[in-house]
């Protein structure tokens, strides 16, 4: 993962194990699986990142014009057999067919889409994340921060969204806000919300150095302070994740493959 990668990622819009050491008692119980959990979301999270870099470096053959026809709804996503798609559109164009649109083969290479095999699962995602947009905008204008949005359906067919800060084109990463919704099978519908906002903490990226994330206003890591800590785990020699009730930390072990570790905190912030 490069810095200019990263900026322009913002622009466009094996994973650790966990090793939990034992518990003490009158504690809040770790929940290993629920971290688990969070942890295959990251990692899902991270790989759509991964996606979105290829997309980032197709741009650079485009002109200026083309470029201005991108628009603002510029999103990665599967279909049913897990094949990758970039999109490039407009949140007034939701539902057409999409202004630019690639399938990404199993060498990385992007590959433009002539017609559009799925179109019910394209305009889903569409209505979906303009539906998601418009609920964000006041949220969007009043941090004044790059976005980046991720989208996937779930097996029983509902659709979920992210919205996740972006690496800032100014070199700093932010953490403190993630925001998750639950829509219907069609992207109509919006059938649950999650989000944590504790305030948004910017990181500069660059000296390697040891890392704390604070979340001590809750007790278990999030999945955007786990997402955030994997992405960005290249250029920090430690990153702890710092809860009421414990610290998580990423770090490379002796045999070089990165692993977490999580012990209680000696004293919680809030009892």
């Amino acid at each position: 993962m490069s810095i200019p990668k990263l900026a322009l990622l913002a622009l466009f819009f094996g994973f650790a194990n966990c090793s939990v050491f034992s518990q003490t008692a009158n504690r809040i119980p770790f929940d290993s699986l629920g971290f688990n959990n969070l942890l295959e979301e990251a990692k899902w999270l991270c790989e759509s990142d991964e996606i979105a870099w290829l997309a980032t470096d197709s741009l650079k053959k485009y002109g200026k014009e083309e470029l201005s026809r991108l628009g603002d709804l510029g999103f990665c996503y599967q279909d049913e057999l897990k094949n990758w798609y970039i999109s490039y559109d407009k949140v007034n164009n939701a539902g057409q067919r999409p202004l630019f649109h690639y399938q990404v083969d199993s060498l990385y290479r992007l590959n433009p889409v002539q017609s559009n095999n799925d179109s019910t699962l394209y305009h889903s995602f569409t209505n979906a994340l303009a539906k998601c947009l418009v609920e964000m905008n006041s949220v969007i204008d009043s941090v004044n921060i790059h976005m980046n949005q991720y989208i996937h359906r779930l097996p029983d067919k509902s659709i979920e969204v992210w919205i996740l800060p972006a690496f800032q084109p100014s070199g700093q990463a932010i953490y403190g806000a993630e925001w998750k919704f639950h829509l219907d099978s069609q992207g109509l519908k919006i059938l649950d919300t999650y989000s944590y906002t504790s305030g948004l903490k910017s990181v500069w990226i660059g000296q390697p150095r040891e890392l704390w994330l604070n979340y001590r206003d809750i007790n278990q890591p999030t999945t955007g302070s786990i997402y955030f800590a994997w992405s960005f785990k290249d250029y920090f020699t430690r990153i702890h994740i710092a809860t009421n009730n414990s610290i998580s930390t990423l770090q490379k072990n002796s045999s070089g493959q990165y692993s977490w570790d999580y012990k209680f905190n000696e004293l919680p912030v809030n009892k």
